[in-house]
């Protein structure tokens, strides 16, 4: 795992690329370095998993004049170290950025589809003078880049580009619009004008002869149900296959730890883990929370955590926090993803614990958005249901899309100014349809809608969440509910059988029945976030007093104070709200942090 960075083209400057790494340290902190040519600069910041003294990147293949960086992990290196053997080729060491060069030379742009890992990559080829970026298929790993003066240049996340083009880039106030509902940014916006984040499954190729770029899709999830599953047969494929995307994520040169929220997923994983015997001396952290009294639901994840660690004898560490803790590190949470968002925080306080003693850990992101389990799945799931009843497949009305949004559109034309709403010229409610589209047929309304999430919401917010909160800690987050092969064999399997009866993931609840108690299996889902919405006298009401400040709010010219205002007074008085009411707030006030704090604006 690493920070990348670098450029294509003539009017480059090395020393650009060093200040660029500098600000990607966090992600690698082991090792830097940079591979300078006429017209390109390649540089990575280096966490030393596979290989660790002599994997060094970027690594360049003089015999092919390719050169090469990586950020991620790529799980068939052997395999690809194999067929290259077949061409007698031997790259220099085991680490799996040095089968790419080479890998490149004989595939050239169809390498990405050679891969099977999370990955985002640079590849320089001196002798077309051509430069390419490849993103892997979900997401996992971010990439953006920018074209100025026909060079372009890159960075695994998007402060470190910016750092080298201060105050240039104008706030993109769409994406603020935006992000008020859908609780992130999304592609194709960043939160600056001109700025571009390359999409999951893509290829970018830059020709420096012409200074153009030319971007091609190489993967995107797909519906094809398949008739033919039973119940039995779903639950032993699933089982093959997610022990095989377990024991791939479990190759390293550094001990693994793994996450346990005493869910459904994390349980399932570890279990899978333990009794296929893949990893010995398992260690397994949770998250947890003082004044359980506040946090029912959190107190029971623990409960179930260690009934589980107990189960399966693991080694199981406990991080128990306070809204003190929350309080004092917020800021720096926000920071970390570079771009205003409200989403799952309770990473940062784990991985901050778990990269003491680990680089890498196995989670369990992915298993709700790809078997179908939120609220709008479940919509989604009982409007096939009653279009099923009737022999109808079209859904006219697509509101219910929308439940799930913080602020709606009419929310947001009360809260936002009357001159920042003229800036924004397209609803979010019809963005929406744009951003991520349902196609679906033969009535598979929920599987369109799990792949239309796929390709947008998932990877903008669940995963970009996963790598910043993880990687501003130096830790490497693998996800094997996210291997290829499975997802697409999940894909394959009907909404009326991902959700039988109503019962969410009831596949994998098959399946985890044969390894855990049922109380585990069928518990009410959690989830794992942070319970805002119960600490509103200890921690929103100060959260406010804090960053919600008059003066300020009406210097920004975006958010209507007496709106604003009324928010903060729904708080006063109340022990607990609601979810949506929770999210508003924090939506502002994050907003408010990140463009006050952002250096980049202008």
């Amino acid at each position: 795992m690493c920070g990348i960075a670098g450029y294509f083209g003539g009017n480059g400057n090395p020393i650009e690329v060093d200040l660029m790494l500098k600000q990607l340290n966090h992600r690698g902190p082991d090792d830097s370095q940079r591979t300078t040519g006429q017209k390109f600069c390649l540089g990575a910041t280096r966490l030393s998993i596979l290989d660790i003294a002599n994997g060094h990147q970027p690594h360049t293949d003089t015999k092919v004049n390719v050169t090469a960086v990586l950020n991620g992990q790529i799980y068939n290196s052997l395999k690809i170290r194999e067929e290259l053997a077949d061409h007698g080729i031997a790259p220099e060491s085991h680490c799996d950025t040095h089968v790419i060069p080479a890998a490149f030379s004989l595939h050239g742009r169809q390498l990405a589809n050679e891969l099977d890992g999370m990955f985002a990559i640079s590849v320089w080829d001196e002798i077309s003078e051509t430069g390419f970026l490849f993103r892997d298929p979900l997401g996992k790993k971010p990439l953006y880049y920018v074209i100025e003066n026909e060079t372009l240049y890159f960075a695994s996340e998007l402060t470190a580009l910016l750092s080298i083009f201060p105050q240039k880039y104008a706030l993109d106030e769409t994406c603020i619009y935006h992000y008020l509902s859908l609780r992130h940014v999304p592609r194709p916006y960043t939160a600056f004008h001109g700025v571009k984040e390359l999409d999951p499954g893509s290829i970018l190729e830059f020709d420096c002869k012409s200074g153009k770029a030319a971007i091609d899709n190489y993967w995107a999830p797909k519906l094809s149900v398949s008739s033919s599953h039973q119940d039995e047969q779903i639950a032993d494929q699933l089982e093959e296959l997610l022990v095989s995307a377990i024991e791939k994520r479990l190759r390293a040169d550094v001990p693994i730890a793994f996450t346990l929220s005493g869910g459904l997923d994390s349980s399932l994983a570890l279990a899978l883990a333990v009794r296929h015997q893949l990893v010995k001396d398992p260690v397994a952290y949770t998250l947890g929370y003082k004044n359980f009294e506040l946090t029912s639901g959190k107190s029971d994840d623990l409960v179930s955590a260690r009934l589980i660690a107990k189960l399966l004898d693991v080694d199981h560490r406990e991080v128990i926090i306070d809204t003190s803790d929350i309080f004092e590190d917020f800021e720096n949470v926000i920071r970390s993803i570079g771009q205003p968002f409200v989403g799952t925080m309770s990473l940062w306080f784990l991985a901050k614990e778990i990269s003491k003693d680990f680089k890498v850990v196995i989670a369990s992101d992915g298993a709700d958005e790809i078997f179908g389990s939120y609220l709008t799945h479940r919509l989604a799931y009982e409007k096939e249901i009653a279009n099923r009843s009737v022999g109808s497949h079209r859904v006219s009305d697509w509101t219910w899309r929308q439940a799930n949004f913080v602020f709606t559109d009419e929310d947001k034309s009360r809260l936002l100014t009357k001159e920042y709403l003229e800036k924004c010229n397209l609803k979010t409610g019809e963005f929406l349809d744009q951003y991520a589209p349902i196609n679906y047929v033969d009535g598979e309304l929920l599987n369109g809608l799990l792949i239309a999430e796929l390709g947008s919401i998932f990877p903008d917010q669940v995963l970009k969440y996963a790598d910043r909160l993880s990687m501003a800690h130096s830790l490497e987050i693998r996800e094997p509910f996210l291997d290829k092969r499975l997802v697409e064999y999940v894909l394959s399997i009907s909404g009326v059988t991902k959700m039988k009866n109503g019962q969410t993931k009831w596949p994998l609840k098959k399946l985890a029945e044969r390894y855990l108690p049922y109380e585990i299996v069928h518990r009410p889902k959690e989830g794992f976030v942070m319970p805002f919405h119960a600490w509103v006298p200890q921690l929103l009401i100060p959260m406010c007093g804090k960053y919600l400040v008059r003066e300020e709010i009406e210097q920004g010219g975006i958010f209507r104070w007496s709106e604003v205002e009324n928010l903060v007074n729904e708080l006063i008085g109340k022990k607990t709200v609601g979810y949506r009411e929770a999210n508003k707030v924090i939506a502002v006030i994050t907003a408010q942090i990140w463009l006050k704090n952002n250096e980049f604006c202008h």
